[in-house]
Parts: C-alpha cells; structure tokens; sequence
C-alpha cells in the first residue's frame, strides 16, 4: 500500500511540473539549430544555398538530363534505351517525365523557402550583402529550373511562396510570356547582386547570370 502512495505522489508531481511549463515541448536544444535561429550569420546564409547546387536538382540529373540533353540533341542514340527520347515521341504517361518535372520544381520550391527564410529569418548579424548574394543565388537556380521546365511544357504556374499553392493548390497556368519574364526578372537581379567572383569554390558569380539571361532566345518547346 505504502509503495502505491509512493508511486501515485510521483506521478502526481510530475504531471504537476509538467502542467506548470507551458513552453515545456517549445524549447530550443542548447547548441542545436532551428530554422527561426539558423540565419544569424553570413556563413549561415551561404549554407543555406548550398543544396541549391546539388540536392535540388537530384531528379532531373539522376536520368532526365541524359534523356532531354544528350538524346534529344542526337548526342547519344539507343533504340533500346528511351527510343522516344531521340525520337521525339514522348507522351506524357513517360515515367520519367514526372521525375523532370518534380526535379524542376524541387529546385524552384527549394529557391522559394530559402528567399522567404533569409528575407523574414535573417538577424541584424547578416549583413545586407550576403542576403543579396545568398537571395541571387537562389533567384539564379529558379530562374535557370523554370526556363529549363518551360522549354518542356510552355505554360507553367508561377509563384514565389510556397504557401501560395498549399493553401490554393488549383491555380491557373502562366502563358508563356510571362513565365519568360519572370526568368528574365531572376537572372537579371542575379546579374546585378551576385559578385564577379565566386566568394567560394563552385559558387556561382554575377557572369554565370549574365551568360544564361544573354543565352536565352524566344521560348520555343521540342
């Protein structure tokens, strides 16, 4: 009997002290970071582009790449391997179609978070240099994703925060144009804000925006 008394105070104490702490499951681990205090630091903003150059891109350049590159471009040739590739029968029931197309837009959802965090996250430790560079470069990838998924499907749905389609998830296509200047707008603030020389090895400068916003030509799909 005594050992259930014992037992029973305990608990009662520790609902007791749980009770008491509100912000008991809100605390933040002491040396962990958390989204809402990762931004505190230059180094932290250019850390935070980095999956820009790689993760983002992983299901476009896993196989898709190969398939609108090098067999589209008669670079390469299988009747075996994606013969509707170079032989420009694709349909849109093609398996890896939707890879291209989650690989395009991953790039551009990923650029979207990482605009919006650094614009609304970033502390008085940044300073106002790194955020244009860190934002040129996210705006850089997403502009080269769209123009890159435009060549493929014309009309795209544009946004610049994500939250946008989540809560709308039904939204109407952008014509062409329009998707066409929105690359223009992000490679041109790109040009304008990112260096000319790369503030680390791999990054991109402000010529790697200028050589894509020059490259471009009229939007033309095939």
């Amino acid at each position: 009997m005594k050992q259930f008394i014992y037992i029973a105070t305990a608990a009662l104490l520790l609902m007791m002290t749980v009770s008491c702490s509100d912000d008991f499951l809100d605390k933040t681990p002491d040396g962990e970071y958390i989204e809402d205090n990762f931004y505190d630091s230059d180094e932290a903003l250019y850390a935070s582009t980095a999956p820009l150059y790689n993760r983002a891109w992983f299901d476009y350049n896993t196989r898709g790449m190969l398939l609108l590159g090098s067999l589209r471009a008669n670079d390469a040739y299988s009747p075996y391997n994606w013969p509707e590739y170079g032989m420009f029968t694709v349909t849109a029931l093609n398996e890896y179609l939707s890879d291209i197309w989650a690989g395009f837009f991953s790039v551009v959802t990923m650029a979207n978070a990482t605009i919006d965090n650094i614009n609304t996250k970033s502390t008085d430790n940044v300073s106002e240099e790194a955020k244009q560079t860190a934002i040129g470069e996210a705006r850089l990838m997403r502009g080269v994703a769209l123009f890159y998924a435009m060549h493929v499907w014309g009309p795209l749905v544009l946004f610049e925060h994500n939250q946008e389609v989540v809560d709308n998830p039904v939204r109407p296509r952008n014509p062409e144009e329009d998707v066409f200047q929105f690359v223009i707008n992000d490679l041109t603030y790109s040009a304008e804000n990112l260096p000319e020389t790369p503030y680390a090895a791999g990054r991109a400068t402000s010529w790697s925006a200028k050589a894509m916003r020059l490259g471009q030509g009229p939007a033309r799909r095939g």
